[in-house]
């Protein structure tokens, strides 16, 4: 239960206290339940668009819901996204450069740039998406993005010798991967489209692990949103492109 509550407090922006002091074994642990979390943003959005559908246009109402998912984590991987395009791309190539954009809390150029493309290209492919598929696709995408994180917090080095995320790095491995695969794939077992998505997040995941550890020597918490943000995207494709075809 504590791991649970460590993954909620960290992934969400959901009131919840607790008297004593998380200890880092307990927030390592909690990388098993990140996909959970994940689940229950999407069983709010799931409800939220039935609620919105009701009072607004569709074209008002998945603008509604990609500011209630941004606001389900307080923002914080989005913040994560920008400074990884901040330092990706403003870095030149430089290790110690890239890590040092990133960890600035100025907001550059290119961050602004990728952080309106990747609202306009959301907002698009979730209008383009109506119906069961809408539904199916609003429970995968932020269930399937928080495992994906998981993913990379067991499997790819930390970049830096301190920082939260390296908690998270220290204190997690295989047993908590099972945990948290598990959780996706129940979730992705009631649709072909989801598996396929599952696959694809998977691919782009180790894609991105193995790109950054060769960059920088591993993965830093804001890559580790970025990696929520770009999934995000990968689930919308999957289910928008599948839609079209089948």
């Amino acid at each position: 239960m504590k791991t649970l509550i460590a993954a909620f407090q960290f992934l969400s922006s959901f009131p919840i206290k607790t008297d004593e002091e998380v200890r880092p074994e307990v927030l390592g642990k909690s990388v098993a339940f990140f996909p959970f979390v994940g689940l229950v943003f999407g069983l709010i959005l799931t409800l939220s668009n039935w609620i919105l559908l009701y009072v607004f246009p569709k074209l008002v109402a998945d603008v509604f819901l990609i500011i209630i998912l941004t606001s389900l984590d307080g923002g914080m991987h989005l913040d994560g996204f920008i400074d990884t395009c901040d330092g990706l791309l403003g870095g030149r190539g430089d290790k110690n450069r890239i890590l040092r954009i990133m960890k600035d809390s100025n907001v550059g150029a290119h961050g602004i740039t990728c952080a309106t493309s990747l609202f306009l290209l959301k907002f698009t492919l979730l209008y383009s998406l109506s119906g069961k598929l809408k539904v199916l696709v609003l429970m995968a995408m932020p269930t399937l993005a928080r495992w994906a994180v998981s993913l990379a917090i067991v499997f790819f080095p930390y970049a830096r010798n301190e920082g939260t995320g390296k908690v998270f790095s220290d204190h997690s491995g295989i047993k908590e991967f099972v945990v948290a695969t598990i959780i996706a794939l129940l979730t992705s077992f009631w649709s072909f489209f989801s598996m396929v998505a599952f696959a694809g997040v998977f691919m782009i995941s180790l894609i991105a692990g193995r790109y950054f550890s060769s960059k920088i020597g591993g993965l830093t918490g804001d890559i580790y949103g970025a990696l929520v943000k770009v999934n995000e995207i990968v689930v919308l494709m999957v289910f928008l492109v599948g839609g079209r075809l089948w």
